[in-house]
């Protein structure tokens, strides 16, 4: 499997979430499969893809487009204030 990022920022950001998921993969497993059961839903993946993701998850390779451009988030959507709970002050 190949992921295509736009930049160096983006390729550690995938590769990070691809390493902690294989980390964490059977806890994944066993909360999909708990809150399924409980709700009555189907789980988010099944078994068989889930073993496709634990064989395959190492070797996933991340690689930069360098024609793209680079992923941006506008901060003006950001909310700042007072936490009416804890009085913490939120800003970006």
């Amino acid at each position: 499997m190949k992921i295509t990022v736009n930049n160096a920022d983006e390729q550690k950001l995938i590769q990070r979430f691809i390493d902690a998921l294989h980390e964490h993969l059977s806890e994944v497993k066993n909360a999909d499969n708990k809150l399924s059961f409980k709700y009555s839903v189907q789980p988010y993946l099944g078994s068989h893809e889930y073993n496709l993701l634990h064989e395959n998850l190492q070797e996933i390779k991340v690689e930069i487009d360098l024609k793209e451009k680079p992923l941006t988030f506008d901060d003006d959507d950001i909310i700042t204030g007072h936490c009416a709970i804890c009085g913490k002050h939120n800003h970006v």
